[in-house]
C-alpha cells in the first residue's frame, strides 16, 4: 500500500486534540519522522492510543504481548472515528 494513502489514513484517525509527531520531538534523539513512522506501525497493527507513542521502546512495549514474547499488539476499541478513517481509504 502506498505511503501517502497510509499516513493519511492514520492522520485522518487522529484525534483533533492530540499532539502532532512534530509537536513530541525532544530535540535530542527524536525527530518527528521517526515518530510519526512508529505512530504508523502502531495505527496498523490496532494499539490503542497509538497517537500517544514517541520512542522505540514505547511501540516495542506496547507491541508485546503479556507474555513478553512479542508477536501482537494490544487491541482495543477504536478511538472516535478510527474506523470511519479506516473504512473510508482504499487499501
Amino acid at each position: 500500500m502506498w505511503l501517502g494513502n497510509r499516513l493519511d489514513r492514520m492522520e485522518a484517525a487522529r484525534p483533533s486534540d492530540v499532539e502532532e509527531p512534530h509537536q513530541l520531538t525532544t530535540g535530542e534523539e527524536e525527530d518527528a519522522g521517526a515518530i510519526e513512522m512508529r505512530q504508523l506501525l502502531a495505527f496498523e497493527e490496532g494499539v490503542a492510543h497509538w497517537w500517544l507513542i514517541v520512542t522505540e521502546a514505547e511501540l516495542s512495549a506496547r507491541l508485546l504481548t503479556p507474555t513478553g514474547e512479542g508477536g501482537g499488539a494490544s487491541f482495543a476499541e477504536p478511538a472516535p472515528g478510527e474506523a470511519d478513517a479506516r473504512r473510508n481509504f482504499p487499501n
